[in-house]
C-alpha cells in the first residue's frame, strides 16, 4: 500500500494558485464559513434576531444584525476527504482520499491543482493546540441525508433597550442544542461521495487562522493538468517539508499515480 493511502490520513484538495501560500510557508488556512459556496453553509438564515419590549429599538436591531453576520468570519473551518470503506478493492485510485475525480473538479481546479494528504491525528494535535476553549473546536465527519430540507429549528439573538450585546456568549448561543454539528456536521445526500471530515473552529478574533502542516503532511499529489511550469518549484517545497510528491496521469481506462520525489513516512500521531 502506498503511504498516501494508509488508513488514519485525510486529503484536502485546492487550487495551483495556493501554492507557495501552503507549500513554501508550511501552513493551510481555514475558511470562513461566510466564504462558502454553497448557499445551505454560507448562508446564517438559521439565526435570528428578535426585539423584546414595546415597540423597535432600531440602534439595537442594527447592533444584533451586527453580531449575526459576524458568525460567519468566527466560524472556521477545514475541509478534507477520509477514507471510502470497502471501495478501493474495486477502483483503488479514485475512491483513495486523493484521487476521486468530482474532488478534482470541484474543488482541485478541474486537476490543475494539487491534493495534500494529511495526518489526522497530528492535525488534531495542532488545531487543539490553537483552540482557545476545547468546546470551541468541534471535529468529526460529515453525516450524509436525504431529509434535510425538513429540519427546521435555529438560534436567536434576543435585544431590548439598553442590552448589553457585547456581553453575549455568542458562542453558546449559536450552538444551543448542538446547533452547530447540526448546521455543518450534515449534508445532503448528494454530497456522500465527498466522505468529508471537518473541523470547525470558532474564534472571537475575525483573522484568518493558520495551521502549521510540517508535522502533519504525508504527500502531495499533483492533478493531472497540474501546470507544467510549477512542478520544480512544488519538488523543492516538498524537499522542505521532508514529504513525498506524485503525479496523477490518465491512460484510458484507469488513473495511474507517478512518484516524482520520495520523502519520509509518517506513522500516525505529532512530533
Amino acid at each position: 500500500m502506498c503511504e498516501i493511502d494508509k488508513d488514519g490520513t485525510v486529503a484536502h484538495y485546492t487550487r495551483s494558485a495556493f501554492l507557495e501560500d501552503i507549500l513554501k510557508n508550511k501552513t493551510i488556512k481555514l475558511s470562513h464559513v461566510a466564504n462558502f459556496d454553497d448557499p445551505r453553509e454560507s448562508s446564517l438564515s438559521w439565526i435570528d434576531t428578535e426585539g423584546i419590549g414595546d415597540g423597535p429599538d432600531l440602534e439595537q436591531w442594527k447592533q444584533a444584525e451586527e453580531l449575526k453576520n459576524s458568525v460567519g468570519n468566527k466560524l472556521n473551518i477545514l475541509c478534507t476527504c477520509s477514507h471510502i470503506e470497502n471501495t478501493r478493492a474495486r477502483c483503488p485510485i479514485e475512491s483513495s482520499t486523493y484521487g476521486r475525480p468530482r474532488m478534482w473538479s470541484q474543488y482541485g481546479e478541474n486537476s490543475k491543482g494539487f491534493c495534500l494528504v494529511l495526518n489526522q491525528n497530528s492535525l488534531n494535535h495542532e488545531l487543539d493546540k490553537i483552540a482557545k476553549k476545547k468546546e470551541y473546536l468541534i471535529s468529526d465527519k460529515v453525516e450524509y441525508y436525504d431529509w434535510l430540507h425538513f429540519v427546521s429549528g435555529g438560534s436567536v439573538i434576543q435585544y431590548w433597550k439598553d442590552k448589553d450585546l457585547s456581553k453575549i456568549d455568542l458562542y453558546s448561543l449559536i450552538n444551543h442544542n448542538d446547533m452547530l454539528r447540526s448546521i455543518y456536521f450534515k449534508k445532503s445526500i448528494d454530497w456522500r461521495d465527498e466522505s468529508e471530515y471537518r473541523w470547525l473552529l470558532y474564534s472571537e478574533d475575525t483573522h484568518p487562522i493558520h495551521i502549521p502542516i510540517d508535522n502533519c503532511i504525508v504527500g502531495v499529489v499533483l492533478g493531472c493538468n497540474f501546470p507544467a511550469d510549477k512542478i520544480e518549484e512544488t519538488c523543492l517545497y516538498c524537499k522542505g517539508l521532508k514529504c513525498s510528491c506524485y503525479m496523477l496521469r490518465y491512460q484510458h481506462p484507469e488513473y495511474e499515480l507517478l512518484p516524482i520525489l520520495s520523502g519520509r513516512a509518517r506513522q500516525g500521531g505529532h512530533s
